[in-house]
C-alpha cells in the first residue's frame, strides 16, 4: 500500500503544472487561488476562505463584509 501511494505521489508531482507565485493563495502560499470574494473581488484558495468564514465575515484584505464566494478560474492566456 505504501509503495502504491508513493508511486501515485510521484506521478501526481510529475503531471502537476508548475504554479507561478502569482497564482498561489496570498494567505497560505500552499494552494492555487480558487475562490473570489463578493463584493470586493479579492482572491484566495477555498481552504483559507472557508476556514476564515467560520469565525469572521470580513475580507482578509479590505475588511469588506463578504456576501458570497465564487469559484475562480484563471483566464486563459492569449
Amino acid at each position: 500500500m505504501l509503495h502504491h501511494l508513493s508511486e501515485e505521489s510521484k506521478q501526481a508531482a510529475a503531471t502537476t503544472l508548475p504554479t507561478s507565485e502569482e497564482d498561489l493563495c496570498p494567505i497560505c502560499y500552499a494552494h492555487p487561488i480558487s475562490a473570489i470574494f463578493r463584493p470586493c473581488s479579492h482572491k484566495s484558495c477555498k481552504a483559507c476562505i472557508n476556514q476564515h468564514l467560520m469565525n469572521n465575515k470580513d475580507c482578509f484584505f479590505c475588511k469588506a463584509t463578504i456576501t458570497g464566494v465564487d469559484d475562480f478560474t484563471k483566464p486563459a492566456s492569449s
